[in-house]
């Protein structure tokens, strides 16, 4: 209860704030409240009162102010305005400047702010990327999320996350952002942030969120991998159709490091494979696997009566598995196979005939 976002001024001089940005779900906006705004309504029962921060308000050295404080005493509100102004698909981004003219950029994906300038450089393997199309989190020094979304008529813009993994200047991408636009700026900032030949780009089932930006690839001449029923699905639709299928299993060499997707059996589609890195015991689940508080989603495709044992092979084939990636949501660890295998259960049991 009673909980606030603080934005403190820890420096040795004022602080004169030049913009704030709030992108989210496809819309952007220039105050934190307007955005909270926009997400909550009446039925969520949220009371917050807000501090605006306008372009050229002055914080002083050692003042804090608050742009939100919940209002209404109940611990509920404080975790539900937690949970969206750092939620993986809200990006929140602070500029501001010094006494002495130096800009700086405060963002709800970094502790600490960056400097930027002409002659100042940003390290991309720590504060990743953003675009109108695209969005790139650092998860590791050598490992990155891409976020692109999809628009849908039944929940608008959903958040879907793909998949980087650099290894000795050598990358793998996991699934492309969902249309052509986001695949390039993907493509560029790999390439000349980043300094890593892209050698294989993998798609997890045959949906916009799987190869929606596959055409970019191609065109930047880089062989594409999938499940042969992805190959067969993606030609029937009209989509772009990945260069290279495989029946069960496919492995990568990205450097130093061994990369393995499989096709373990049916489950949110006929066709969907997860990938494997066994020296980060990492996988990138896909729409297979569902962040913790995620439904089942579109079920139109799925195959709920397999789902369950696709699953549990995951399960019993990667025992050692410490992180995983799913293709909505935020990323978790074991608990994400766990919460799925009983959603998929509950659906099943409820789907039997009589």
């Amino acid at each position: 209860k009673n909980y606030k976002i603080a934005l403190e001024n820890t420096g040795i001089g004022p602080a004169i704030l030049r913009s704030v940005k709030v992108y989210a779900k496809g819309n952007t906006y220039d105050d934190i409240v307007f955005f909270l705004d926009d997400t909550f309504t009446e039925a969520d029962s949220v009371a917050y009162g807000h501090s605006n921060l306008w372009e050229g308000r002055m914080i002083p050295q050692g003042e804090t102010v608050y742009p939100i404080s919940v209002t209404d005493n109940k611990v509920s509100s404080g975790l539900k305005i937690l949970e969206a102004v750092f939620d993986l698909y809200t990006y929140i981004e602070i500029t501001y400047e010094s006494v002495y003219g130096e800009t700086w950029r405060l963002t709800n994906r970094n502790s600490s702010p960056v400097k930027v300038c002409d002659t100042c450089s940003v390290d991309p393997r720590t504060y990743g990327y953003r675009s109108e199309s695209l969005e790139i989190i650092p998860i590791s020094d050598h490992s990155y999320m891409h976020i692109s979304y999809l628009e849908t008529d039944s929940a608008g813009f959903k958040g879907c996350n793909g998949y980087i993994y650099i290894d000795d200047g050598e990358a793998v991408i996991f699934d492309t952002p969902v249309n052509n636009e986001g695949a390039m700026d993907l493509l560029e900032w790999v390439e000349n942030s980043l300094g890593a030949s892209i050698k294989a780009v993998v798609a997890s089932h045959s949906h916009k969120d799987g190869l929606g930006g596959l055409e970019a690839f191609h065109q930047a001449g880089i062989p594409s991998y999938s499940h042969t029923l992805t190959v067969r699905l993606a030609a029937e639709h009209g989509r772009t159709v990945p260069l290279n299928g495989f029946e069960t299993q496919q492995h990568f060499q990205i450097g130093e490091t061994e990369v393995i997707s499989y096709f373990l059996g049916e489950g949110s589609t006929q066709d969907n494979i997860v990938s494997y890195i066994p020296k980060d015991q990492l996988l990138f689940g896909g729409c297979l696997v569902k962040s913790l508080k995620a439904d089942l989603g579109n079920l139109g495709e799925s195959n709920i009566q397999e789902w369950p044992h696709t699953l549990r092979k995951i399960k019993q084939k990667f025992p050692a598995i410490e992180s995983i990636i799913p293709g909505h949501g935020m990323p978790g660890g074991i608990e994400l196979l766990d919460q799925t295998l009983l959603l998929v259960e509950s659906e099943a049991n409820s789907t039997l005939p009589e």
